[in-house]
């Protein structure tokens, strides 16, 4: 972990691996948007603009997700669904006509791989192991088919014949260790041999390690949205500006109250760390908006 940590020098593989096992979501890829399904969003935007606007796109593709997923598990005791499972709910549960159902399904598959690009420090990773002889595997509880995951990692960077173990393939799951059992198998190595390296605390942590995988958790930040116009920003740069002018008048004799005197000296101390925390946190979590309630009306 500290390896991954040290934000200041690039990581280094261990000597004694024979297979690095990245995650991909959120690890070897990183999205542009805070949440998976805000891609959703986006597909609706994106048939409103072709002439084939559907009322209520997004959340009617997060219910066929969702029943997809009850089908598979009840009816068919499959673990996983495909993005072929979910469209046909999808197009069912919205009644979409033929025509407007394969847009939607183009649609998102675009803009998924619009939407990610290479974690530099895992392509570094990639880069090590190619040079090294290490065999790379990238496994992955997701829906999107072979060809489309194989797409976005090429055109991000991650070159040569690509080896994915992915959970709607092989009806196989990370977060129970079928996954990962699978990797071991087709490899022949124990897990000691094999570093894997994903976000999630229990798909890409506790699941491996149950198989004695050596599991490196990936701390990452989401990137903000892209927005030509934040507020949040402008909120940020105001109270910049009070700072400096609070600093400005350091050291000045203040014939105002003392509590005035006490807020413009210490005010920058304690408001500083409080806003630059907040503006990692708005960061992270891809805020659109942030409100700021006070009762004291000077601040």
């Amino acid at each position: 972990r500290a390896m991954l940590q040290a934000l200041g020098r690039p990581p280094r593989l261990p000597r004694d691996i024979r297979l690095l096992s990245l995650d991909v979501f959120d690890t070897a890829l990183r999205r542009d948007c805070a949440q998976p399904e805000h891609i959703f969003e986006r597909v609706e935007a994106a048939l409103a603009a072709r002439g084939l606007a559907v009322a209520g796109f997004a959340d009617l593709r997060r219910q066929a997700e969702g029943l997809a997923r009850e089908t598979a598990r009840l009816v068919h005791g499959r673990p996983e669904v495909t993005l072929e499972d979910i469209h046909a709910h999808l197009a069912s549960l919205a009644g979409l006509p033929g025509t407007v159902a394969a847009a939607a399904k183009e649609l998102e598959i675009d803009l998924e791989g619009q939407a990610v690009s290479a974690d530099p420090r895992i392509l570094d990773l990639f880069d090590q192991a190619g040079r090294a002889g290490i065999p790379v595997v990238f496994v992955s509880d997701m829906y999107l088919p072979r060809e489309v995951i194989t797409a976005m990692l090429t055109a991000c960077g991650y070159r040569g014949a690509l080896e994915l173990f992915l959970s709607g393939e092989r009806q196989r799951i990370k977060v129970d260790g079928g996954l990962y059992a699978e990797v071991l198998d087709t490899f022949e190595l124990a897990g000691n041999r094999v570093l894997h390296i994903g976000d999630h605390p229990h798909a890409d942590g506790a699941a491996p390690a149950a198989l004695g995988i050596r599991c490196a958790r990936y701390e990452h930040r989401r990137q903000a949205l892209a927005k030509p116009a934040p507020a949040v920003p402008a909120a940020l740069a105001l109270g910049d500006r009070k700072s400096r002018g609070w600093s400005e008048g350091l050291g000045r004799k203040d014939p105002r109250t003392l509590f005035d005197y006490l807020g413009r000296a210490y005010g920058p101390a304690i408001h500083g760390p409080f806003v630059r925390w907040v503006a990692e946190r708005v960061r992270d979590e891809a805020c659109d908006a942030v409100l700021f309630f006070s009762r004291d009306g000077h601040l």
